[in-house]
């Protein structure tokens, strides 16, 4: 054979062979993003952010108000979307103001925000008490303090800051990685939440960046009942993350709650009219 002819079928066949290795990873990397999250692939999703309506007065004095949300929801808003978009970036995303929400819910569902300023993520947080009464799940969000419970853990907030600047020092927040209670159709629904809009951020960020490559062996081999990535049922959990600020950001997440929880949102017999009633109905409603 030609010498060169040959050089030229080893080189083809080395890239064959380097194409096809990388293909499989590729390929691989990709199974394990979709049997972890369960996302649909042609269809919508729905972000729903918490915000506030703030006055304010454009020319000639004329008055309005204005939703606005914070640097750390837009971030963990982020984080998120690239998950929902890993393999399909031409999937349409619904996003929504809790304070205007335009949206029936009905598809993939990203909550970004605790319950007290948002009306999804306490109906979210809702559900899960129905459903999981022995998880002893609570946020508390009130004048006399603020804390969070789950399972065995019961901590309240320690709102300490940091000397230099003033900033939070740690933040509790919650993952709630499920099924969407709003939807007949099973769809994901995942809520990431924090005191400071800190943990918010730094709970997504975990979520997406450290649990389902690196944690996910582990928090099943502690949890027989959470499910296995190549099973049937879809892995849901509760979880909660203390978070350490240092400066105006996220440096270290531990996790201090994690309980397993079933990938149905209602109970047996539930029909398409309870659903549709659970829904809430926010439209043009303020956040508390």
């Amino acid at each position: 054979m030609d010498p060169t002819l040959s050089v030229i079928l080893t080189a083809l066949g080395a890239v064959g062979v380097s194409g096809l290795w990388t293909a499989g990873r590729f390929l691989r990397r990709w199974g394990r993003h979709h049997r972890f999250y369960r996302f649909q692939r042609a269809e919508h999703a729905d972000f729903v952010l918490t915000t506030s309506l703030t006055r304010e007065r454009g020319g000639h004095l004329i008055a309005y108000l204005r939703s606005t949300t914070s640097v750390g929801n837009m971030k963990a808003s982020t984080e998120l979307a690239q998950a929902i978009g890993y393999g399909t970036p031409r999937r349409r995303l619904n996003v929504s103001a809790s304070t205007e929400l335009d949206s029936r819910l009905s598809g993939d569902l990203i909550v970004i925000g605790l319950p007290g300023k948002n009306p999804v993520s306490r109906s979210v947080v809702e559900h899960v008490q129905r459903r999981h009464p022995e998880l002893h799940l609570d946020i508390q969000e009130s004048q006399d303090g603020l804390g969070m419970s789950l399972g065995t853990f019961a901590r309240a907030y320690d709102s300490a800051t940091q000397p230099e600047n003033k900033l939070p020092a740690s933040d509790l927040a919650i993952i709630i990685f499920w099924v969407n209670p709003f939807t007949v159709r099973k769809r994901r629904l995942i809520l990431c939440g924090g005191f400071t809009t800190y943990g918010t951020e730094a709970a997504a960020r975990y979520l997406v960046e450290d649990v389902r490559d690196e944690r996910l062996p582990h928090l099943r081999g502690a949890n027989p009942a959470l499910a296995s990535l190549w099973g049937q049922r879809w892995i849901c959990f509760a979880m909660i993350v203390e978070v350490t600020i240092i400066g105006d950001q996220a440096v270290e997440v531990n996790e201090v709650a994690f309980r397993a929880l079933d990938d149905r949102s209602g109970a047996a017999g539930d029909d398409e009219t309870a659903r549709e009633s659970s829904r809430p109905v926010l439209a043009g409603t303020p956040s508390s």
